[in-house]
């Protein structure tokens, strides 16, 4: 006989094979722990590389007088005057330090720069120090290593990124 013939019963046919999707959760875990523990693994790297150069620096000889640091401490409103130190290894002047505040120039810049060059510099990343921006590029790594799959977290970091600088 036709199925066509057959007179509806009782019953629902049986649905079709349903997809089950619980077996990717798993997966989709192990990826985001797998691509998590990498991107932390980059910024503890990062950070180590940092503390490398800054143990390697050394202090800015001669050091600029005592009279500009007290003034750009004040300036910036920092409760005690960053070292400042110089390393051939940091092409561009920066603000670092989780323990303490440094300040880093490549070598021979404050020779190379005018006082009001210097003046100028030395403030911005004293106001980065002030700000402790230093350490919130810490956090906002850290929590991008969280949730790198999210695409707003590469946005919001670029737009903080470009607000730290304008800022200064």
């Amino acid at each position: 006989e036709s199925a066509a013939a057959q007179p509806p019963g009782p019953f629902l046919p049986a649905p079709a094979a349903v997809f089950d999707w619980q077996f990717l959760a798993p997966i989709a875990l192990a990826s985001w722990a797998v691509v998590a523990a990498l991107r932390f693994g980059g910024v503890a790297i990062s950070l180590a590389r940092l503390r490398k150069i800054v143990r390697h620096a050394r202090p800015v000889d001669p050091l600029p007088s005592n009279a500009l640091l007290e003034r750009i401490q004040r300036r910036v409103e920092l409760r005690q005057s960053p070292k400042l130190l110089e390393s051939a290894d940091v092409a561009a002047p920066l603000a670092a330090g989780i323990l303490g505040n440094y300040i880093l120039v490549p070598a021979g810049w404050t020779s190379r720069l005018s006082r009001t060059e210097l003046y100028s510099v030395l403030c911005h990343e004293a106001a980065h120090l002030a700000r402790r921006d230093h350490r919130v590029v810490v956090l906002q790594e850290l929590l991008a290593s969280l949730l790198w799959f999210h695409p707003l977290v590469y946005l919001v970091n670029r737009a903080l990124t470009r607000a730290r600088e304008e800022i200064c």
